[in-house]
């Protein structure tokens, strides 16, 4: 069994076979260099540096090359190297040394480049790694910044894990909440989205949950990243066009022509470039979330999350439906304040008032499919 095999063999046991197959895709789309660089701190890389070198040797099998950031030093530095090529991973050590300027980085990008060409794994060793990662960061522009932390994802003072934020909306208030060893990473995070004039987000994770974290949906970390723009819309001024493409590429599935018939259509959170919606009935004094889809490249990025706080925020009472299979039903059943299997269907609402979840179970069971394929 190959590699790629044995990883996605792994993942497909934890339920994510089609969730990695996807995502393995998409990486593969992305320029060599710009796929991600992977930040460990020497604290950090002593105590976890066997599972760091068999993530890598994963990742460099399976033709995915991010430039490796470190500041040990040394011995540590060299065993890196040595066990990630001893876990079938081709990988060559930078020296960045003291030398952490702009000239510097540009010149260790183009080293770590001339690399990636090779398919080889770019380890770059510098002294000061958070000094470092902002200059690497604009010559190298990457889609993620991967910083390995022996505590994992962010968690708060009470031990929660924070597995989405929003920045800048909420960095004050996770920066309260948060527990103090991960503060100096949200401000690391926070500088480098700030400073990104790309499309950038940042994972806060373990070096044991490094493959789930970048493989599937729910991951295994803290993902950060900036806030979409999401914008209401009546039918008048959505383009029907775009959202008829979104749900069935979202879906996989065609709609029926009758579809945009129904006048109770009143509202549509849409992202700005049209990759995610929710389209919202209103239902007396409620609002059903009739569809709630992501485009599958952006799945993973808390997009539907941000479009359903719009949807909250705006009209308070909603509830929805989904099959039992849906693979984010855990997620729905987190957002929900009260769920009911009816028929073929989980019922999720919240802010519904008794009266009101009997109408919104009954309405949600026996509207019609919109699909017709």
């Amino acid at each position: 069994m190959t590699k790629t095999e044995v990883i996605l063999e792994y993942l497909q046991h934890t339920g994510a076979k089609k969730e990695a197959d996807m995502y393995l895709k998409l990486f593969k789309e992305v320029e060599p260099h710009r796929f991600a660089i992977i930040a460990i701190d020497a604290k950090t890389l002593a105590v976890y540096e066997k599972d760091v070198a068999v993530a890598l040797g994963y990742l460099s099998s399976l033709g995915l090359t991010p430039i490796i950031l470190h500041d040990a030093t040394g011995a540590l530095g060299k065993q890196l190297v040595s066990d990630i090529w001893t876990n079938v991973g081709k990988c060559q050590a930078i020296m960045a040394g003291l030398h952490t300027g702009t000239d510097s980085a540009r010149s260790i990008a183009a080293k770590a480049k001339e690399l990636m060409q090779a398919k080889t794994m770019p380890i770059v060793e510098t002294e000061n790694v958070d000094n470092f990662i902002k200059q690497l960061l604009q010559a190298i522009k990457p889609r993620k910044l991967v910083l390995l932390n022996k505590f994992g994802g962010v968690r708060t003072e009470k031990d929660e894990l924070l597995s989405y934020i929003n920045l800048p909306n909420e960095y004050d208030k996770v920066s309260e909440i948060a527990a103090a060893e991960y503060r100096p990473l949200l401000k690391t995070a926070s500088e480098a989205l700030a400073a990104a004039d790309w499309k950038l987000h940042v994972e806060i994770v373990s070096p044991t949950g490094l493959l789930t974290e970048l493989f599937t949906i729910k991951g295994s970390g803290t993902f950060i990243k900036k806030g979409p723009k999401v914008v209401k819309l009546n039918g008048s001024k959505a383009d029907k066009s775009k959202i008829v493409q979104l749900l069935e590429k979202s879906f996989g599935k065609k709609l029926g022509s009758s579809y945009f018939g129904s006048s109770n259509k009143t509202m549509f959170f849409v992202e700005e470039n049209y990759n995610g919606i929710a389209v919202v009935n209103k239902i007396c004094d409620t609002y059903y979330i009739d569809k709630l889809a992501v485009l599958p490249e952006v799945q993973g990025e808390g997009l539907a999350r941000d479009i359903i706080t719009a949807v909250i925020n705006s009209c308070g009472k909603i509830f929805w439906r989904a099959k039992p299979e849906n693979h984010i039903n855990d997620w729905y059943f987190r957002l929900c304040s009260g769920m009911q299997k009816a028929g073929d269907w989980f019922v999720y609402w919240s802010g519904l008032d008794t009266d009101e979840i009997k109408e919104a179970i009954l309405y949600a069971s026996e509207k019609p499919a919109d699909f017709v394929s």
